[in-house]
């Protein structure tokens, strides 16, 4: 079973909403506002920060919410521990006093906020994380043909916070620039407010009621739901492809659910997003490596940010900077290589993916 969840976007999301925390999906939920199914009018970064935006009123409390509609709560778990409180049962709360809808990334339906949900059901409010319950149906289907798409891409990465979900927006946008038919899946749960064709959100709270082995079965399931004779597929994958170091407890490893979502998807070709700061030569190797003989899949082209991610400097990188890495890694990969902030660029990896 699947949430009816373009009915609950449609009746409880789609106003006015104020955003919090300030975290990466929050802040790529501000830059490309204008594409969102909803309008921002203010933001609670709860912890001291700042954002380029005039447009966007900053709350420093939530004691008055009568310009929104509804509340959009990103990842809560890391500023709870570090409140030592439940930042997420406060929200509620607040969205209980103030007559507010909730969206929240992190699971909302654990029985610790059970009497706060039939509370909002009782004042006809909506508490929602999306929630994906594959039925044996969508599962165990024979009379679903593996499909044909026009292009079958899929965005990777090496790792976490690299630019993916930003890569995925701006070739979204090139792509209707140019007219171009396309079916899109996300897999985060800010994806929702993109107006994306399927979303399957695996990511940090991994809002799929069903074994990883499983997983593949429903995305051709899903697949064949938007497929459109003609359509290029395009989709975004979570974390990195290959695990930077060996854990016991499998649950964590963010890679296994990677994995299982690429052989789903079943992309013909790749675009793996890199953080050269951090990554070493051998696991941007081995990651290519491992798409060739495990999945069978072609990386097309490389694309870095143009940031600096992952190390204490904090900066945007200047051209000659951007220049270097592009020769450099081209030379060792002998890959094109693109940069994620150069809308030049993002054309350019459209030409490739469209050759």
């Amino acid at each position: 079973m699947v949430d009816n969840v373009d009915v609950i976007m449609k009746r409880a999301f789609s106003g006015r909403a104020v955003l919090l925390p300030l975290c990466k999906e929050i802040e790529n939920m501000l830059k490309f506002s204008n594409i969102l199914t909803c309008k921002p009018v203010g933001v609670y970064p709860i912890v001291g920060s700042s954002i380029n935006n005039n447009n966007i009123k900053i709350y420093t409390d939530l004691n008055d919410l009568s310009q929104a509609d509804f509340i959009i709560a990103g990842y809560l778990e890391k500023i709870s521990r570090c409140l030592n409180r439940d930042f997420l049962e406060t929200i509620l709360n607040i969205a209980l006093k103030q007559n507010k809808h909730v969206f929240s990334f992190d699971d909302i339906n654990i029985p610790r906020y059970s009497a706060l949900l039939t509370r909002a059901k009782e004042q006809n409010l909506i508490f929602y994380t999306p929630q994906i319950y594959p039925t044996q149906d969508m599962i165990y289907n024979k009379s679903i043909d593996r499909i044909k798409w026009k292009r079958n891409i899929m965005i990777a990465g090496t790792g976490s916070n690299q630019g993916k979900f930003t890569v995925f927006l701006k070739i979204c946008e090139e792509l209707r620039r140019r007219n171009i038919l396309f079916k899109s899946m996300g897999s985060e749960h800010h994806a929702y407010f993109f107006g994306v064709d399927s979303v399957f959100p695996y990511g940090k709270s991994n809002s799929i009621k069903a074994s990883v082995q499983k997983w593949p079965s429903y995305l051709q399931y899903e697949l064949s739901r938007i497929y459109e004779k003609e359509a290029i597929l395009l989709s975004v994958s979570q974390a990195g492809v290959i695990q930077y170091a060996i854990t016991k407890d499998v649950s964590k490893v963010q890679s296994v659910c990677s994995s299982s979502f690429i052989f789903g998807i079943n992309p013909e070709s790749v675009i793996l997003v890199i953080n050269p700061h951090i990554d070493k030569k051998k696991y941007i190797h081995d990651t290519i490596t491992y798409l060739k003989i495990i999945h069978n899949v072609k990386v097309v082209c490389l694309t870095f940010s143009d940031r600096v991610i992952g190390t204490k400097e904090n900066r945007l990188l200047t051209m000659a900077d951007i220049n270097n890495f592009k020769h450099d890694l081209e030379l060792e990969y002998g890959l094109s290589t693109f940069c994620i902030g150069n809308n030049d660029d993002i054309a350019s990896i459209v030409d490739k993916i469209m050759m």
